[in-house]
């Protein structure tokens, strides 16, 4: 079929939410390989203008994505740098914080006393505080 003349169509077939909803599955998943490909693919669509994020909501939660995976392989550094841009995006939406909370309950764990991870599950706090939102959030 020929690409639609409104892709913002939702009855429309929209390759970069699939590549996004795909990126999530295999983090969920803990598919490392394919969730990252997926994950940078969201980012490279996101920001092909330069200087403009097509769909900011995608980029921050494929963000949120790879510090999952960066978490996993034990760069708890990498993981907090990337949690927190995320939710300075400004795009965090209180259907994606349980995906923060995930990050933030791996970071704990296991790096709680990193100054990048403290900074983290602070901005966190406070995004899921300003969304109404309990701590159980799964």
């Amino acid at each position: 079929m020929p690409p639609p003349t409104h892709p913002e169509d939702h009855f429309a077939f929209d390759p970069p939410k699939l590549t996004f909803y795909a990126a999530m599955c295999f983090t969920w998943l803990h598919q490392t390989e394919q969730a990252e490909e997926h994950a940078r693919q969201v980012i490279t669509h996101s920001t092909e203008t330069p200087g403009i994020i097509r769909w900011p909501t995608r980029f921050a939660v494929a963000q949120v994505d790879l510090a999952l995976l960066a978490a996993q392989r034990g760069q708890p550094d990498e993981a907090a740098l990337r949690g927190t841009a995320a939710l300075d995006s400004g795009c965090v939406v209180a259907s994606t914080l349980g995906w923060f909370a995930e990050l933030d309950d791996l970071l704990l764990r296991d790096h709680g006393a990193l100054l990048q991870v403290q900074d983290f599950h602070e901005r966190y706090t406070a995004a899921r505080r300003s969304a109404g939102q309990s701590r159980d959030l799964r």
